[in-house]
């Protein structure tokens, strides 16, 4: 399984941000309400980047989330 579906599995169809209940998919949609977003910033000057991670590693699961777009 890949790591989006893996994150959609794990989001329950909701954002992954604390309090958000904004839902993330609906069949009647044409597309899903939803980004996939870093936990440690993907590159140099963003949010939480770590210089010492591995870019393999900041693509790994453990480092995203799904966010509806206002929170990403």
């Amino acid at each position: 399984m890949t790591a989006v579906k893996t994150l959609f599995t794990y989001s329950r169809n909701i954002c992954f941000f604390t309090g958000c209940e904004e839902q993330l998919t609906d069949p009647k949609w044409k597309m899903v309400n939803a980004e996939v977003a870093h936990i440690n910033g993907e590159n140099p000057g963003s949010a939480r980047y770590d210089p010492d991670k591995l870019d393999s590693d900041r693509q790994d699961f453990d480092n995203l989330m799904l966010l509806c777009p206002k929170h990403h």
